[in-house]
C-alpha cells in the first residue's frame, strides 16, 4: 500500500454465504453509488471441511486482505 490514508476492517458471520453474497453485493452497490472507496472484501465458507473463498471483490484492484487472514477466518466458521 503506497498511500498513508486509514484503513478499517470489518468482520462478520453470518448464518449462511447466501446472506454473506446478499450483503457483499450491498457493498457493490454503494462503490457504484460512489457512497464507498477502495475496498477489499471476501466472503468466507466451508467445502468439505475446509475454508474456501466462495467470493472476492476488491474495488479497484486493492488486495488489503491477505489469503491467511481469510483462511483463519473460515477456521473459525461452523
Amino acid at each position: 500500500m503506497t498511500d498513508n490514508k486509514p484503513m478499517m476492517l470489518y468482520t462478520a458471520t453470518y448464518d449462511s454465504v447466501s446472506a454473506a453474497m446478499t450483503d457483499l453485493d450491498a457493498i457493490e452497490q454503494l462503490h457504484k453509488d460512489q457512497m464507498i472507496g477502495k475496498y477489499d472484501a471476501a466472503v468466507i465458507g466451508k467445502e468439505n471441511g475446509k475454508p474456501r473463498i466462495a467470493k472476492r471483490m476488491d474495488r479497484p484492484g486493492l488486495r488489503v486482505v491477505p489469503e491467511w487472514l481469510a483462511a483463519a477466518a473460515a477456521q473459525g466458521a461452523a
